[in-house]
């Protein structure tokens, strides 16, 4: 079974598991799901994750007391944040500023790729630098990948291969099982 390829997609994610093509994504997409439920998922430990990240949006809207308050961003950094707890093994404050702006991006990411403008630069690609939504699209994704990046280091630098606390420590430690496989392969031929 193979993917189509779509030129914005492409472009934006290149790698990786949702817009991979072929064996990188079959092999992506069994270690993403073998590994989704070691960390809970279909389990109790997700429904605990859940009903913690529950616990602390109902303590952040009683703060309100009634009054009138924007639900929008709370109710998305909740679910963002059960997320982010499986793919960091951490959760962020409501009032995070990294967190908020990358739930900004993100936002402003999936509604940029509805937009007409996005839709004429996938049928005629040569009118990009003329398009402003290609362009900042492009720039949510590089302050995106950035804090990806920034990321993993920080976990590769803390990474113990007997104490995996996040998908992210799972992750780093088959990508080095592989490249350490290849390595081997490589020396014996």
């Amino acid at each position: 079974m193979e993917r189509d390829d779509i030129r914005k997609q492409t472009w934006i994610f290149d790698q990786g598991l949702i817009f991979a093509h072929g064996e990188n994504w079959k092999a992506m997409r069994r270690f993403t799901l073998s590994t989704l439920r070691d960390y809970g998922m279909g389990r109790k430990t997700i429904e605990d994750k859940i009903i913690e990240e529950c616990g602390v949006l109902t303590k952040t809207i009683k703060t309100y007391a009634g009054k009138p308050f924007e639900i929008q961003t709370v109710m998305t950094a909740a679910v963002s944040n059960i997320i982010v707890s499986i793919l960091l093994g951490k959760r962020y404050d409501y009032e995070d500023a990294t967190f908020l702006r990358l739930l900004k991006i993100i936002s402003e990411n999936i509604h940029l790729s509805g937009t007409p403008n996005i839709s004429l630069y996938n049928m005629f690609p040569m009118l990009g630098f003329l398009l402003d939504s290609p362009k900042k699209l492009m720039n949510n994704r590089k302050e995106f990948h950035d804090f990806i990046q920034t990321t993993f280091i920080e976990y590769l630098k803390n990474l113990d291969e007997n104490d995996q606390r996040s998908f992210i420590d799972s992750f780093l430690i088959r990508q080095r099982e592989v490249m350490d496989y290849f390595i081997c392969a490589l020396k014996y031929k």
